[in-house]
């Protein structure tokens, strides 16, 4: 299974527990079978929060055909950039459209965004058939498809504090409970509120990104 983070990331001089698996600055392998299971379980939780069953790639430009639904957005999984290219089918036509969020948005010949009570639509059953992206008809679209390499690095660090977290409370269930004198403190597993940030944008962006790939 692929992981968002290797294992030299996690264990060695370089890695988060290199304090654990480095002796004379020379990386201790002999965990990396257990570690690399933790990675991958950590990797399925991150995947789990965005509600996704596959990993996240990064950008690349390809080819892909996408079915209009009869709206306004034409979308894939995952988000499109830098769009060179939407051909359809054989008397069909391309309405003008802009990227927005990683979809391609409806606008009128001046660039003006198209809303369900755009008035140049017509009547309520004009739209959105006639309009819009038309139900059903495949969209030849190249451009580039999938994330950046900031969200790549979110989603590895994400990674790597729930494999050390794993790590960590492998034998607590998840938490630590740590004491001096009479304080008590319980510890639990968990992101910080930065990379839980970066996450929620990252899912954010993916929840319009569902419809019409094939």
């Amino acid at each position: 299974m692929a992981t968002y983070a290797s294992i030299d990331d996690l264990r060695g001089p370089a890695g988060y527990l290199n304090e654990q698996f480095t002796t004379d600055g020379v990386a201790d392998a002999t965990h990396d079978a257990i570690l690399t299971d933790i990675l991958e379980r950590a990797t399925a939780f991150v995947n789990a929060y965005l509600g996704t069953t596959t990993n996240l790639t990064l950008a690349t430009s390809s080819t892909r055909t996408l079915y209009g639904d009869g709206g306004l957005f034409l979308s894939s999984d995952v988000p499109m950039t830098t769009v060179t290219l939407v051909a359809p089918p054989s008397g069909y036509s391309v309405p003008e459209y802009i990227i927005q969020d990683g979809v391609l948005r409806v606008t009128d010949s001046n660039g003006v965004i198209v809303e369900p009570w755009y008035p140049a639509l017509g009547n309520a059953t004009s739209w959105p058939y006639a309009s819009g992206w038309q139900r059903g008809v495949p969209y030849s679209v190249t451009a580039t498809f999938g994330y950046s390499a900031d969200d790549l690095a979110v989603l590895a660090e994400a990674t790597l504090q729930t494999a050390v977290q794993l790590w960590q409370y492998r034998g607590s269930g998840g938490s630590a409970t740590i004491g001096s004198d009479d304080a008590i403190t319980t510890v639990r597993a968990g992101w910080t509120p930065l990379v839980k940030q970066g996450l929620d944008s990252i899912k954010r962006r993916m929840r319009g990104n569902s419809v019409g790939v094939w």
